[in-house]
């Protein structure tokens, strides 16, 4: 078992819920522990999520983004998953301050002193299929003016099956349900190690020709193109 951290981004919604985060229009975004009782015209209540490209599954939260902007969060169905362009711009919210998103009764006998709520169905505990924001970061959040792009923990698991092995990521959270996430710092390189990253993408597009001096891959007027966004993966990122 190993512990990454995977790259994910942040979606900042506009509310009617009271919550920590608010946008005012000239002072930027705040952070109130108990949240604001009045709110104007020049303040805005927020509801951050962390999402992620993970699988998305019948039931998931999921957002997605059209050309106007990002959509509320939604429940992940067959019908809308069949639906193979709307899938395309979701996302799957692993995280948000909306504690009622991807919110659940999990029915259950009452452990001695412990009080749950009841139905006719019988006793249960509200539970959730999504993890908590850290009250640490959100304020972090605040203090940065925003972030869209985040790191978050995960735990990778070998799977040994009959004949074969799969490694599966799986968020990690503790046990109050709350993820691990920092915001993605951009990495500084020293001079020395420019100079080396610039003799390798020499050497990648030198690979890419062939002894006649033509790149194996070109572009419709024939110009060469190279695959830099792996490069980039490969030695920068």
């Amino acid at each position: 078992m190993n512990v990454i951290w995977k790259e994910c981004e942040l979606v900042m919604l506009s509310t009617k819920d009271k919550t920590k985060i608010y946008l005012h229009e000239s002072l930027g975004l705040n952070y109130f522990l108990h949240g604001i009782d009045k709110i104007n015209h020049q303040v805005a209540a927020q509801h951050l999520h962390t999402t992620s490209n993970d699988v998305i599954n019948d039931g998931d939260v999921i957002i997605e983004q059209t050309g106007l902007g990002y959509m509320e969060p939604t429940i992940a169905t067959k019908e809308n998953m069949a639906v193979k362009e709307h899938i395309r711009r979701c996302r799957k919210v692993i995280a948000s301050t909306d504690r009622l998103l991807g919110r659940k009764k999990n029915y259950r006998i009452s452990k001695k002193g412990e009080t749950l709520h009841q139905d006719t169905r019988g006793t249960y505990e509200w539970i959730s299929s999504i993890g908590k924001i850290p009250k640490s970061f959100i304020k972090e959040y605040c203090k940065l003016g925003g972030v869209d792009k985040v790191l978050v923990e995960y735990i990778k698991e070998s799977l040994q099956y009959c004949n074969s092995s799969s490694k599966e990521l799986t968020l990690k959270v503790d046990k109050d349900n709350t993820i691990n996430i920092k915001p993605l710092v951009p990495k500084l390189f020293t001079i020395k190690e420019v100079k080396s990253i610039i003799r390798k993408h020499s050497d990648f597009i030198s690979d890419t020709i062939d002894y006649d001096g033509i790149s194996s891959a070109t572009t419709a007027i024939g110009i060469p193109e190279w695959d830099d966004t792996k490069f980039i993966k490969d030695n920068i990122i």
